[in-house]
């Protein structure tokens, strides 16, 4: 991710888990976008991270050069390997970008849910996965689009990403190691 953000100066990178979002999960896949149009970027402008929580989600902001972004990430996912007990890939999604100053940020959303209840229940039609965590909210249908609040946003990252007693280990974990 990393490297594909640093080939492509002012755009950001995704990649979403296979339980969260991925269209395809049996295979690793990245995508990459305009870093200006997404939100993430200015929410976590000035932010030194770990934790980063805006608009109802829990994330990990993660800065750095490359090396110490893929070993703060690595021992990220191996903390919310252990906090959650989750085998093999935590359930997570990851936006990253290249800072002008030449460093590294990336965004990691763990999550407690592929979808939100009001999915399942045909409430609302949204299955966010990394743009939709980073702010840029999918909603295939009109009528959802025209009916949904600012609460509804909120509620829905709130419900899908992990939770606030998880998400505060984990956080307490990467600021000891």
């Amino acid at each position: 991710m990393l490297d594909l953000a640093s080939a492509l100066p002012g755009s950001f990178t995704v990649y979403n888990g296979p339980r969260c979002g991925a269209s395809a999960p049996d295979h690793l896949h990245l995508q990459a976008g305009s870093r200006s149009s997404l939100p993430v970027v200015r929410e976590a402008a000035g932010k030194p991270g770990p934790a980063l929580e805006a608009y109802g989600m829990r994330a990990l902001l993660l800065r750095g050069d490359r090396a110490r972004v893929v070993g703060e990430t690595e021992r990220a996912l191996a903390h919310l390997a252990e906090v959650t007990g989750r085998e093999g890939e935590p359930w997570c999604n990851a936006a990253a970008w290249k800072e002008e100053d030449g460093s590294f940020a990336l965004v990691l959303y763990p999550r407690s849910k592929h979808r939100p209840n009001a999915f399942h229940t045909g409430e609302l039609t949204v299955s966010p996965a990394t743009l939709d965590m980073s702010g840029l909210l999918v909603v295939p249908f009109p009528r959802d689009f025209e009916r949904l609040t600012g609460d509804d946003v909120a509620a829905v990252y709130r419900e899908v990403t992990l939770g606030a007693r998880e998400f505060r280990e984990v956080v307490e974990r990467l600021g000891s190691s």
